[in-house]
């Protein structure tokens, strides 16, 4: 998160459903875009707050199409690709 701080990106992904729940206390969360900005979640950056899949072998279900898709939102919301 520190770099966050130092770079404070527009946009912040974090990869993994599980690791969002745990690092933010989210019980309820689901992937995709966060209703919260990351500065109400941690108060660093008002950086727009997504969820990805982990794209660890353990995620047997996801695919690289899958994984594309999922990837593609936040990396258009950031202009690192064109939406």
């Amino acid at each position: 998160m520190r770099f966050v701080a130092d770079h404070r990106p527009a946009t912040v992904a974090i990869a993994g459903i599980s690791a969002y729940r745990d690092a933010f206390g989210e019980r309820g969360a689901v992937l995709g875009r966060q209703p919260e900005t990351l500065d109400s979640a941690i108060r660093w950056s008002d950086a727009a707050l997504w969820v990805v899949p982990n794209p660890s072998g353990l995620n047997a279900h996801e695919t690289v199409a899958t994984l594309a898709a999922a990837y593609a939102a936040p990396a258009a919301e950031a202009g690192i690709i064109a939406g």
